[in-house]
This record gives structure tokens, sequence and C-alpha cells, in this order.
């Protein structure tokens, strides 16, 4: 009876013992269940923010974007018609007005120079920005450089000196970046420099069994202090603002320019004591390699089959294609000076159209146009037997050169336009056509094609 009692009282203990087991693995449970909740909560909650977080920065690139675009089309009118003004008045004999309208210009390029650094880094944060590699001589690109920015050395009383060795020849790099980055630094040199010198060297190097451009710039400004070389570059920000008071700048030009070469494998060092000067290297190598395919890249004068062009070629005409009216005054003026025909739509379908039947020396053509993008336009040009061997000229304010070149374009130029630029172009290309042996067959009917078709669209000057 004892044992038998015992036992039960056992029974009973391993019972309450398993019901307590039981209650433990339920609230267990619960609280489980909570968790997995509150996570699953948590993860919805992060897969929202996530979904916010890229749609705020879709709404950012694209408020960069038509942003950007706002700016630009303005400027390019500023920028464009003080270009005109001065050269006009330069003819006319009249110098009086002459500075007023440099400084238009210059306070144009100014903005121009602030709206291309804000896009610039934010093509940079998107992962956007890419590189277009090609092979050019260092020396002309030092030249162009230290040719833009002299009247800012004499600004401030500097003296500009630049030593290149003879073995640098070329490297093949985007050269629009490598130039932008070098113009950043020999410009803060001239802007923090006073009755001082400005050095640029640039040699070639061999390290590890790899060959490098070494571009360095020395100056015997204000120089910096090792705080200040913390944050130098840095997004938006400046040595102080004492500084930023005195010199103006964003703090953009350092930080992209760092970006810049490090996209090309490469990479900037400072030296600097304050009131001592500064001494920047820049090291880049001399062939830049990239993970993916590169983009074509064409300069100059495309390089094409022998063409087809017929009989009705046109190679004292240029079609302009644009949906600005302004842009299609300012085309006209300037291609009129130079002894060429001008004639200009605002529309994509039309512009194919007077393609067909002017065959003109080129084309100019704009992306952003009322009835068809001019990604379209140039596919189909492209395309067209009889009009693919015609030069086509980018001029636009969507910066994507990268894509115009893969469809065919000769050329791509962002606006607002450098207009040296443009007609340097326009004047290889009418030497190229000209060499074309093919245009003595239809100098003859010119002359009355011309007078036959005579568009609406015609702009004279």
């Amino acid at each position: 009876m004892d044992g038998f009692n015992n036992m039960l009282a056992e029974i009973q203990q391993r019972d309450t013992a398993l019901l307590n087991a039981n209650d433990q693995l339920h609230a267990r449970t619960e609280e489980l269940e909570r968790e997995v909740a509150q996570r699953e909560q948590a993860q919805e909650e992060l897969l929202k923010a996530k979904h916010a977080a890229e749609d705020a920065s879709r709404a950012k690139s694209a408020f960069v974007a038509n942003m950007s675009h706002e700016l630009r089309t303005p400027l390019n009118a500023i920028i464009g018609y003080s270009e005109m003004l001065e050269e006009e008045t330069r003819e006319s004999g009249k110098d009086e007005p002459i500075q007023d309208l440099q400084k238009i210009q210059t306070a144009g390029k100014h903005l121009l120079s602030l709206i291309n650094d804000v896009l610039d880094l934010s093509k940079i944060e998107a992962g956007k920005m890419t590189l277009h590699l090609e092979t050019f001589d260092v020396v002309p690109m030092i030249r162009q450089i230290v040719s833009t920015l002299e009247p800012a050395a004499v600004k401030n009383a500097n003296v500009l000196t630049v030593h290149i060795d003879d073995g640098v020849g070329t490297m093949r790099a985007d050269v629009t970046k490598v130039r932008q980055i070098l113009f950043n630094l020999v410009s803060n040199a001239c802007k923090f420099t006073e009755s001082g010198t400005i050095s640029i060297s640039v040699h070639r190097v061999t390290t590890e069994g790899e060959e490098w451009i070494r571009f360095q710039v020395t100056d015997t400004g204000i120089g910096i202090t090792p705080k200040q070389r913390q944050q130098l570059f840095q997004e938006f920000a400046q040595a102080d603002t004492s500084i930023s008071r005195k010199y103006g700048g964003t703090g953009l030009g350092l930080a992209i320019s760092h970006r810049f070469a490090e996209m090309m494998s490469g990479y900037i060092q400072v030296e600097s004591d304050p009131g001592q000067g500064s001494t920047f290297v820049v090291l880049l190598p001399a062939e830049v390699r990239t993970d993916g395919p590169e983009p074509p890249h064409v300069d100059g004068v495309a390089e094409a089959a022998e063409p087809s062009l017929g009989g009705n070629f046109s190679p004292d005409t240029i079609l302009v294609i644009d949906d600005d009216p302004t842009v299609r005054d300012l085309m006209s003026r300037l291609i009129t000076k130079l002894g060429l025909r001008v004639i200009s739509t605002g529309s994509g379908e039309e512009g194919v159209e007077l393609a067909r039947q002017l065959r003109p020396l080129l084309i100019t053509l704009d992306v952003l146009l009322p009835d068809r993008d001019g990604w379209s336009v140039l596919h189909e040009l492209k395309a067209d037997q009889e009009l693919s061997n015609i030069p086509v000229i980018m001029l636009t304010i969507v910066d994507n050169e990268a894509t115009a070149l893969s469809l065919g374009a000769s050329n791509y130029l962002v606006k607002p336009v450098d207009r040296e630029r443009l007609v340097s172009l326009i004047e290889k290309h009418r030497a190229n056509a000209v060499r074309s042996p093919l245009n003595a067959n239809s100098s003859s009917s010119r002359a009355e094609k011309h007078r036959e078709f005579v568009p609406a669209a015609v702009i004279r000057g």
C-alpha cells in the first residue's frame, strides 16, 4: 500500500511537471509566434522603407535631371547670345560694351560649371557615371588647360609654368574626366594664390611593371592645415567658412576630381602647410581599363564606308533638328557666318523627311523632341542606307554620350555648346565632304535643286 501510494505521488508529480512544461511550451510558442510576427512586420517595414528610398532616389534623379534641363535652357540663350553680341560688337568696332558682355559670359559659364558639378555628383552617387575611354596626346590637353586658365592666373598676378617630359606621349583614359581633374586643381591653385607661382609638371613613370602618368600641380598659395586636409575630398565641404566667404565655391570640385581619379583606378595626394602653398599629385594609369565593355568613342569626323549620297547631296547645307527656337536661331546665325545654308525644324519626323530630300552636309540633332525622341530619329537615320553616311552631331542637354555613339552619332556636345568646338567639327566635316569625289557629280544640279525645294522651316541669316 505504501509503495502504491508512493507510486501515485510520483505520477502526480510527473503529471504536474508535465503540465507545467506544457504550459511553458505554450507560452514559449506564443512568444515565438509574437517574435515571428514582429520580425515579419519589421521586414515588411524595412521593405517599404527600401521601396520608399528607391522611389526617393528616382525622384531625386528625375528632379536633378529636370532642373538641369530647366537651368541649361536659359543658360544656353544667355551664353549663346552674349557670345554672338560680343562677336558682332567687335565687328562693328565698338569696344565699350565688350567687357560687359564678357562679364555676362563669365557669370553664365560659372553657373553652368556649378550645375555640371551637382549633376556629376548625382550621377556618381547613383552609379550611372561611366567612362568613355580613348587614346589621346597628353601635351595638347595640358596646353588647352593652360590656355583656358591663363587669364585666371594673370588676374591674381600669378606666374604659370609648365614642365612636360619628352616621353609622356599618349594615354588611354576618359579625356574629359582627366581634363576636369586637372582643370579643378589648376583653377583652385590660381584662386588661392596671389602674386605667386603655379607649376604644372607631367611625367610618365613605371611602377611594378605598369606605366602611369603623374600630374603634379604646385602653388605658393595659402596652404592647407592637417585638419582641413581631412575633409578636403568630402562633398560640399570646404576648408572653413572664412575661405568660403572670401574665395567662394561649393566644395564639389575636389570631391568630384577624387571620385573621377578612383573610377580610373588612380588617386590624388596632397601635401601642404599653412602659408607655404600646396602640392597635388594625380597618378593615373597610362592605359585605363574597365571591367565591362567599352562604349565606342569617335572624335572628329566619323570614318564611314564609301558614301552613297545620290544626285541631290547638299554640301553647303546643315540640317538643325531642335525643338528650342532659341537654339535654332543661334545655330542659324553661327552657321550662316561660315558660308553655309541652314534648314531647321522642331520635329523629329519632319527632320527625317528633310534629311531624305536634302542630303545635307551634316545634321545636328537634339534628344528631347516633342513628337519623338532623338534616339529614335538617330536610329532611323543610321538604318537608312541612303542617309546612314550623313554625319550626325548630337547637341543636347541630355548627357548620354555612350548611347549616342553606340547608335552611330559622329560627335556628342552637351548644351550650352562650346562654339569653337562646334565650328571646328563643322569645318572638319565640310573638309571631309569636299575631299569626297562624289561631290563633283552633284555640283552642277545643286543650285537648281535648292531653288526647287525651299521648306517653310528654312531660317535665313
